[in-house]
């Protein structure tokens, strides 16, 4: 009746009155849960549609890591729920069941979904479901996908859609991955930054980059495969790449050559066993003088592993640097303390390397450390 009519009127005008209240506040995590709570209220109400052009204007200014869809929303995506895409950038999806109505509610969709930021973790999607969620999003920056299951060709064509902005970052964890995957995925997108840990990888896969398709790949994260070094020799033609981690991958002291063709600025070779013949080779290696963040923690390297690369330029300018969990001792420390090299560190990591007060001691007195924070 007329009462009822009235009735959500003055709630519809109440709402609005806060919504403009929200929109005004600064964007931050609070503000941007009121504001969701609003938009959801008013969708209840049917009368969203009358002020979403303003909402959206008004959210255009707020940064797109703020716009993290609730996880409410997200979890409706199963039930092919997606009338609040317009509103976020960035969507968490966590164990969901994904298939037919997922497909049915993107179909209905006339524009893409607008997201900066799509991470999926343990969601299972029955067949088209991830090909369709990919295929209905554009200008995506970063994407994450863990332990998912997926059929394998789906993922091959949900891969080669044009989701991707101008630079993406991706990875993958604990994903199965074979040579159809990696070629789909550097066909369809430049890739900036690519991450794969723990992905069943082939001993082969890597012979299969294609430099001309990564010329913009600046970042490569390969951990916990135990490829050895041999299988790793074709990320020596990426010429592009800035920052390298290995970590986890049976690197061993003789595998390190190919290292010499790039001009890194951040290496991790974090947990592959170097030792001290490890870290002279890599003392020896040419072009690792570009570093500036240098990793190599749990690598076995003693106090004479040490000595080889404070002698070398792998030392030289840089402005981080990790060798916890190595055992390198006083000795070890009392070599960083007088190594001229490192007077541009602002950190260095020396936790759990078997040290005593004497060694403490001479790292805190240390003149070349002065301006670095050290943690022991």
């Amino acid at each position: 009746g007329l009462g009822d009519v009235y009735k959500r009127q003055s709630q519809a005008g109440e709402l609005e009155r806060q919504l403009s209240s929200a929109l005004r506040s600064r964007p931050g995590r609070r503000s941007w849960v009121a504001l969701t709570e609003l938009i959801e209220a008013l969708h209840r109400l049917g009368e969203l549609e009358r002020v979403q052009e303003r909402v959206e204007a008004a959210l255009s200014e707020w940064p797109a890591e703020r716009r993290v869809a609730p996880d409410t929303w997200a979890a409706r995506l199963a039930d092919g729920e997606v009338w609040w895409a317009w509103a976020v950038r960035a969507l968490r999806l966590e164990a969901l069941h994904l298939g037919g109505d997922l497909i049915a509610g993107l179909s209905t969709r006339s524009q893409p979904v607008l997201l900066r930021d799509l991470s999926m973790d343990h969601c299972v999607f029955e067949a088209g479901a991830l090909p369709a969620l990919l295929g209905a999003v554009c200008s995506l920056g970063t994407l994450t996908l863990k332990s998912p299951t997926v059929d394998p060709e789906d993922l091959v064509k949900a891969l080669g859609r044009p989701w991707s902005g101008e630079a993406t970052s991706v990875t993958f964890e604990e994903t199965g991955l074979d040579a159809r995957h990696i070629h789909a995925l550097f066909r369809a997108h430049a890739l900036e930054s690519l991450t794969l840990r723990r992905c069943e990888l082939d001993v082969d896969l890597l012979s299969e980059l294609e430099p001309a398709r990564l010329e913009a790949l600046r970042a490569l994260t390969l951990e916990g495969h135990f490829l050895g070094g041999l299988a790793l020799e074709p990320v020596g033609r990426l010429r592009s790449l800035r920052s390298l981690t290995l970590r986890s991958e049976s690197l061993t002291a003789l595998s390190l050559e190919w290292m010499s063709a790039l001009r890194l600025l951040d290496l991790d070779l974090g947990e592959n066993a170097l030792g001290d013949e490890g870290a002279r080779n890599l003392a020896r290696l040419k072009g690792l003088e570009t570093l500036r963040r240098f990793a190599a923690p749990s690598n076995g390297i003693s106090y004479a592993g040490v000595r080889e690369l404070a002698s070398s330029l792998v030392f030289d300018g840089l402005v981080s640097l990790d060798l916890s969990g190595n055992p390198i001792e006083d000795d070890g420390a009392m070599i960083l303390a007088e190594c001229p090299f490192l007077v541009d560190l602002e950190r260095l990591d020396v936790r759990a390397c078997e040290l005593t007060e004497a060694g403490v001691r001479a790292l805190d007195r240390s003149y070349a450390l002065r301006d670095a924070k050290v943690l022991t």
